[in-house]
């Protein structure tokens, strides 16, 4: 666990960045022959859906999922531990999943971030790529994992109402996915920002010193 917590140091300054009370959350997905460092994560204390898992570990909780840990008919198909039998789910994930680490978001495939519509717009200036999406339901398993698992595009979600009521997800609180890939890049984009709103200010500073 130690470890995972050293590679991990994008984490604290995207948290100090936005102000975030929660954390990010990495989504590590095992696929048949791949390998997780379970010491790393705990085991589900019972079966539960697949946005409470997520919302738990924002507030620092790590799980090692499988099938037997998901309790929810549709994310069992979405995220990849079983296939569609009658009618197909989209978005979804495609390869045979036999686990899911949910937490570190050092060695994630997408990371997690639970945020406010303030931190939202704030982080959508550094990500002007972001997709704003909302479906009536797999908003977290679908919306949020499977999609940004398969198109490697940034995602903004509403949330559904199964994911604040079974996920138990504030009424305030929205769903932003990223490819591990763009929120390593984050604290860098947050300097570049940083940077050019001083000297946009500095700019607009030495315009009104030369009116008056």
């Amino acid at each position: 666990m130690k470890m995972i917590k050293e590679l991990d140091s994008t984490s604290p300054k995207v948290q100090e960045y936005l102000g975030m009370t929660t954390r990010p959350v990495g989504i590590k997905l095992v696929t048949e022959g791949g390998h997780v460092e379970s010491r790393a994560y705990e085991k589900a204390a019972s079966r539960g859906p697949f946005c409470r898992y997520v919302h738990e570990a924002s507030h620092g909780k790590n799980f090692l999922i499988e099938l037997e840990d998901v309790d929810c008919n549709k994310a069992e198909i979405v995220i990849g531990f079983k296939e569609p039998k009658f009618a197909n789910i989209e978005p979804r994930v495609k390869e045979k999943v036999i686990a899911i680490g949910i937490g570190p978001a050092a060695d994630a495939d997408v990371v997690m971030l639970v945020l406010n519509a303030s931190q939202a717009m704030t982080l959508s200036n550094l990500l002007p790529e972001i997709r704003l999406s909302f479906r009536k339901n797999r908003t977290v398993c679908g919306e949020g994992l499977a999609a940004v698992y398969n198109t490697k595009q940034p995602t903004m979600t509403l949330l559904c109402i199964g994911a604040r009521t079974d996920g138990r997800f504030e009424p305030e609180e929205l769903l932003v996915t990223l490819p591990h890939k763009t929120f390593l890049e984050l604290p860098a984009k947050m300097t570049k920002f940083a940077s050019l709103s001083r000297q946009a200010v500095d700019g607009l500073r030495d315009r009104f010193t030369r009116l008056h």
